[in-house]
């Protein structure tokens, strides 16, 4: 509601009311009405791993028609996204779903299955050239001892941490130019784009100071190249509160025992790739961030209560004190 009555506010008082209203009716469908949608309909843990698995395996198929196709611009791969970056932050969506996949998934075979998709969606990050997407990819895999509780994944990713800071270099004169790696070891391509970014930003703040309280309209604020700063600079600095206010709650439950905690990664990954994201509305992240609204407003029924349990790695066994059965009774 705040969000809405900012946005109304500073798209009348702006001078290109009509094409500030557009943008601000996108955004308010992606962030407000999908959402909502998903809590009228409360899909139950079947739909919504279907649709979680639709998501990846669309990944899978853009990276391979990548593959097909060939680079684009700067020798970066765009797949089937509208923009490279757009493929690498699919990538990263696509690792933030196989968290919660591969906690839901049992079975050995299927975990090695989540596995093997989280591995091609690390590649299409690396070839799309996105620097953030693999920053926060790398930030949501970190996390997981911490929202697992589990000792046992601390260990296990303290190793791989340990042997991808030896590989890194090597991973770098390896790669081909233009890819995620060699971008973040700051090759011309990355230079380019950080004297864009910073030329941008200049722009954004100048903008926001203009109307730091009701903002200057939604039209044309993509061009900072921040989503957090488009938002100040849109509908305001209340506006911005209102906004960060929902991605809290929409992250909060990922510090719970919620049976679908593990969706709150989605909009933990878009705050991580805000201050790099064009467009606060893209539909890239924000479809399956809406399923997230199932972590807030959904409880947990006794036949999905064991998905809750803190995930294990493959092969270990829970350390958790097993109860007694209890004395028999006659």
């Amino acid at each position: 509601m705040i969000i809405a009555v900012c946005g109304l506010i500073s798209s009348a008082l702006s001078t290109s009311p009509l094409f500030s209203l557009f943008p601000l009716v996108q955004w308010l469908f992606f962030l407000g009405g999908l959402p909502i949608v998903i809590a009228w309909w409360r899909p139950g843990t079947k739909i919504v791993v279907t649709l979680l698995w639709a998501y990846v395996f669309g990944q899978m198929a853009s990276t391979a028609y990548a593959l097909a196709t060939g680079p684009v611009v700067g020798n970066r791969y765009q797949g089937l996204s509208h923009h490279t970056n757009a493929f690498g932050m699919a990538g990263m969506t696509a690792i933030a779903i196989l968290l919660y996949l591969y906690a839901h998934h049992r079975g050995v075979h299927a975990r090695v299955i989540v596995l093997g998709a989280g591995g091609i969606s690390a590649i299409s990050i690396i070839m799309s050239g996105s620097r953030a997407a693999v920053v926060v990819a790398a930030v949501l895999v970190l996390l997981i001892p911490f929202v697992e509780r589990s000792a046992v994944s601390g260990f296990v990713l303290s190793i791989l941490g340990a042997l991808a800071l030896v590989a890194f270099p090597l991973l770098v004169q390896s790669g081909h130019a233009g890819s995620a790696l060699t971008r973040l070891a700051g090759d011309s391509t990355a230079v380019v784009a950080d004297q864009a970014r910073t030329s941008a930003l200049d722009y954004g703040l100048q903008k926001f100071w203009e109307r730091p309280v009701v903002g200057s309209g939604m039209a044309d604020v993509e061009v900072i190249h921040d989503v957090f700063l488009e938002v100040a600079v849109g509908i305001g600095i209340i506006g911005l509160a209102g906004f960060l206010i929902c991605l809290v709650v929409l992250c909060r439950p990922l510090l719970t025992l919620h049976v679908h905690r593990r969706l709150s990664y989605l909009p933990l990954a878009y705050i991580g790739m805000g201050p790099a994201l064009p467009s606060i509305y893209d539909r890239t992240m924000w479809v399956p961030i809406a399923l997230s609204m199932l972590a807030v407003i959904k409880a947990p029924d006794a036949a999905e209560a064991d998905a809750a349990a803190p995930v294990r790695v493959i092969g270990s066994r829970s350390l958790a004190p097993r109860t007694s059965p209890g004395p028999a009774t006659a």
